[in-house]
């Protein structure tokens, strides 16, 4: 057997080789650990979108679109008019609901004035008749007194006339005193129903005073009316200016000119740029080490460059096959298993307003 020449190159080239891959290795694994370490402490996936709230404005009212302020894919700000309805029958409604109110509060006016005039003719009558009824009522208290103590004097001249304590000239004059008494009393009575019968007559001078109260209150709910009916009519003429809730994109417009609208019916949706979140679907291998409050890397495809922040905010309680036209279930008797996804909500910070709805990313939620 021919034994290896020492001088022979052929072992120290495969020497060098080996050592050249063993060095490869090292460096590739020095390159490669901190992505190797991003992976294992991460949840990964690219099945991720940008999404928002779809807002639909409808109107209202029902009216031909006298024109479309705006068109799909238009940029919109909160405010911005996006159809104009044709508004010359709720101006003529407006119009007319102003003249009406104009008209109703000159009949307050008119009813106020009358209701003075009534009152200024039948104030001072029933204020002489009133007076009279209280000044009599107060004589007709007086009188009540005034006998009531002769009755007793009297009474008490009686028994002291039948013990021979006073004379007969006194017990006559307490006779005399007390029906003097009774005869102011029966007189004070009569006025006191005179007065009384005066006061009853004066509702006769009340009774169109009361009317026209009435007529002020019915000018004055009318004019309630009229003015409701201002406010009402001037509210449907701004509904013929459909504006946008939200800053936002137009996703479409559901209407063109000239066409006839119905009330409640949609003009057009609006994507909303100020609440946009992104929707990861995890596998469901993965979903275990996932839980709300999780700090995620988000890179948007259309900005490579520009690493945006987030966190978990909700985690989905059914897949996205649940949901699927077409069901999983095979009446055939095959079975093929997919690994499912869950879908996860993700709040995202966007200071530069870049985001756009429907967007690709590429989510790492971070699991250590």
């Amino acid at each position: 057997m021919n034994e290896p020449d020492p001088a022979d190159p052929k072992p120290r080239s495969s020497r060098r080789i080996i050592l050249v891959l063993v060095g490869i290795l090292l460096a590739g694994s020095i390159f490669l650990y901190p992505t190797i370490q991003y992976h294992l402490g991460h949840v990964i996936t690219d099945d991720a979108y940008v999404s928002g709230n779809l807002v639909t404005v409808s109107t209202r009212i029902s009216a031909k679109v006298d024109c479309m302020a705006v068109s799909t894919g238009d940029t919109v700000s909160v405010g911005d008019i996006l159809v104009v309805l044709v508004d010359r029958p709720f101006r003529a409604n407006l119009n007319k609901a102003r003249a009406i109110e104009t008209s109703s509060r000159s009949q307050l006016a008119e009813a106020q004035i009358r209701l003075e005039h009534e009152k200024h003719q039948a104030g001072p009558v029933a204020d002489q008749y009133t007076a009279e009824w209280t000044a009599t009522k107060a004589r007709l208290n007086a009188a009540q007194a005034a006998y009531e103590q002769a009755e007793r004097t009297l009474r008490r001249a009686e028994r002291l006339s039948g013990s021979g304590l006073i004379s007969e000239s006194e017990l006559e004059t307490a006779r005399i005193s007390g029906q003097q008494r009774k005869a102011e009393l029966d007189e004070a009575s009569e006025l006191v129903n005179k007065a009384a019968a005066g006061v009853k007559m004066t509702d006769g001078y009340l009774h169109p005073v009361r009317i026209q109260h009435q007529k002020v209150e019915t000018a004055q709910a009318n004019l309630t009316m009229a003015q409701s009916d201002v406010e009402s009519a001037r509210i449907r003429l701004l509904e013929t200016r459909t504006f946008s809730p939200v800053r936002g994109l137009v996703a479409k417009t559901a209407v063109n000119s000239g066409e006839l609208v119905d009330v409640g019916q949609t003009l057009a949706f609006v994507h909303d740029l100020d609440t946009l979140w992104v929707v990861a679907n995890v596998e469901e291998t993965l979903i275990s080490k996932v839980q709300i409050g999780q700090h995620v890397e988000i890179t948007i495809d259309a900005w490579p460059d520009t690493p945006l922040e987030g966190q978990v905010k909700k985690i989905g309680s059914v897949t996205g096959s649940q949901f699927a036209v077409i069901p999983r279930e095979s009446l055939g008797g095959n079975f093929v298993k997919v690994v499912q996804r869950i879908p996860i909500r993700i709040s995202v910070q966007d200071p530069g307003r870049m985001l756009q709805l429907g967007l690709s990313a590429v989510v790492g939620i971070d699991v250590r």
